[in-house]
């Protein structure tokens, strides 16, 4: 949508929609300044039998909370003291995942927020109001920030083109219009599709809509604290710096310099965003060798960030945001680059490849990692019935890796296998 459409954007009865951005600290934290220490005496949780699960460049290590500030260089871990540039991510095993449907805005900036539409608040055209679970007020949002809006009900690829010069809008008959989304009313989307026309398509009749994203000047990112990415219990994936916090809540600042606070009991894991952990995702691979050999039917082809068949990669109960997913047989080969230390990430079946009767043979497949022509990591044969596998593999002096997924022993049939969260480490 261009921004001459934006400045349209009314409410008459209030665009309740808001997404993330624009709250204030003393929203959430009561007012005052913010605590002075990040999890500051939480080794009192000792006491509950709660801890965290702490992943650093050279393993995991499993103890109480830290505690620790934003600007600070390192701490103290079982007895020894860690660099936080050496710290990938704080895991809170004892937080379980809800499992509520709910709906989800994309921002610019990279923020999933999961949580409600509001459409009775009155507000700015400027902004939308939503509601998060994780949160204890409605947040304001700025709409050059919103990128997406889905309600629970859209699939898992609702925009398959979506890098083009118009704003989309799928609705609940799989209709899929082009054009500019006009405003947001109380009653639906004003959509101006040009074979249409104007169009006012109810809230009830609405699965996604996405938008054209505006350029804007707005720094990419703070010069405080730490960058992180922090999951939530309901989904949502945060991204902003982390500066501090208590007992009760992380405090983090996003790229709009307004800051917020997550309660500790919301948080499934916080991921440290340092630089030093790229995604395999964002590298091309070197070769790509698919399908059965002596035959010429294989209808899917590796996805990034997604399983072979467009849903959210998933293994057993667990939703991964970053990964690989692919269909035995598949075969997919990287380079190593200057600086490369470590491999890391979990393989797994998909939670998609659960057949209907649960038959035995369906849903399987071999998992291995060849570094140089050498297996470093023998999966096995895994199926949708087992738990991820967690893989470690060093690269430092290798030229290239290949993730392989062979057929298993029963029918090639469901074979959806996934490279979970697969990262690489570097110095």
């Amino acid at each position: 949508m261009n921004s001459v459409a934006r400045s349209n954007w009314t409410t008459p009865l209030t665009v309740g929609m808001a997404l993330f951005m624009t709250m204030t600290i003393s929203s959430h934290l009561g007012g005052g300044d913010p605590p002075p220490s990040l999890f500051s005496e939480l080794d009192r949780s000792k006491a509950d039998g709660v801890g965290v699960v702490i992943e650093t460049i050279d393993g995991k290590i499993q103890a109480p909370i830290p505690t620790f500030s934003g600007d600070q260089p390192s701490i103290e871990l079982a007895g020894r003291t860690v660099a936080m540039r050496d710290i990938l991510s704080i895991r809170f095993p004892s937080h379980p995942l809800e499992r509520q449907p709910r709906e989800q805005i994309l921002l610019s900036h990279g923020t999933l927020w999961k949580g409600d539409l509001l459409r009775d608040q009155e507000q700015s055209p400027e902004t939308i109001q939503w509601q998060s679970p994780s949160l204890s007020a409605p947040l304001k949002i700025s709409l050059e920030d919103l990128i997406e809006y889905r309600t629970h009900r859209a699939p898992a690829t609702p925009f398959p083109l979506q890098e083009t010069d118009s704003d989309q809008l799928l609705t609940s008959d799989g209709t899929l219009l082009t054009g500019i989304l006009e405003s947001l009313l109380a009653e639906g989307v004003l959509f101006d599709d040009p074979s249409l026309g104007t169009l006012t398509i109810p809230w009830s009749k609405l699965l996604a809509f996405r938008l054209v994203e505006i350029p804007t000047d707005r720094p990419a990112a703070t010069d405080v604290g730490l960058p992180v990415r922090v999951q939530t219990i309901e989904g949502s994936e945060i991204i902003g710096a982390l500066l501090q916090g208590d007992e009760t809540s992380l405090l983090l600042q996003q790229p709009d310099r307004q800051q917020l606070a997550i309660p500790i009991s919301r948080i499934v894991e916080i991921h440290f965003e340092l630089g030093r952990i790229i995604p395999l995702t964002e590298r091309p691979p070197l070769k790509v060798d698919e399908g059965i050999p002596g035959s010429d039917w294989f209808p899917w082809t590796w996805r990034k960030d997604l399983n072979v068949v467009g849903q959210p990669l998933q293994i057993g109960s667990r939703q991964y945001s970053s990964g690989i997913g692919v269909h035995s047989r598949s075969y997919l080969t990287f380079a190593v680059k200057e600086g490369d230390r470590t491999l890391v990430g979990i393989a797994g079946i998909d939670a998609s490849s659960r057949p209907p009767d649960e038959e035995a043979g369906i849903g399987c497949a071999d998992f291995a990692i060849r570094v140089d022509g050498k297996k470093k990591f023998d999966g096995g044969t895994l199926s949708w019935k087992d738990p991820g596998v967690e893989f470690r593999i060093e690269l430092k002096g290798a030229q290239e890796f290949t993730l392989m997924v062979d057929l298993g022993p029963g029918h090639h049939i469901l074979d959806r296998a996934n490279w979970a969260m697969i990262r690489i480490i570097r110095d």
